[in-house]
């Protein structure tokens, strides 16, 4: 089975990819979360992030409280460097374009979520995120219906 993989490193990330993919079933299988811990029982984030890919299009979730309906959403310790967090959510997706947008949000979809600027040293920005990356199974690369 491929897998879609994808590395956020700041809240309104573009992502580019080698090829598109044609619509299927795509299993959101793990997220793993780099971040530099937070000091003093303070939160940056709120307790987790809400990543937004403008790949999913369509209405994959329905939520009773009024967020987006694409929206995934992820709960973590910000007293923890590193997360490694497994799913079993599948999602029906159309086309996942060579190019799409994924914004990052704080857990509340308060605002967008907190990463460390691109070359600051991470040290100094606690609760920070250094890196999200996602991962996606999905059937095939190619779209055998065609042929």
């Amino acid at each position: 089975m491929p897998i879609l993989h994808y590395k956020l490193k700041s809240n309104d990330e573009n992502v580019n990819l080698n090829n598109e993919i044609h619509a299927q079933s795509f299993i959101l299988r793990r997220i793993m979360i780099q971040q530099i811990p937070i000091t003093g029982g303070n939160t940056v984030n709120n307790g987790g992030l809400c990543c937004s890919p403008s790949h999913m299009s369509g209405l994959e979730l329905v939520s009773g409280d009024n967020s987006n309906s694409n929206d995934i959403l992820i709960a973590y310790d910000e007293n923890i460097g590193s997360h490694s967090i497994f799913y079993d959510q599948e999602f029906d997706s159309e086309t996942v374009p060579r190019s799409f947008n994924v914004k990052t949000f704080k857990f509340d979809k308060s605002s967008l979520a907190e990463f460390v600027p691109e070359g600051a040293d991470p040290s100094t920005h606690p609760g920070k995120i250094i890196s999200v990356d996602l991962f996606f199974q999905f059937a095939s690369l190619y779209n055998y219906e065609q042929y």
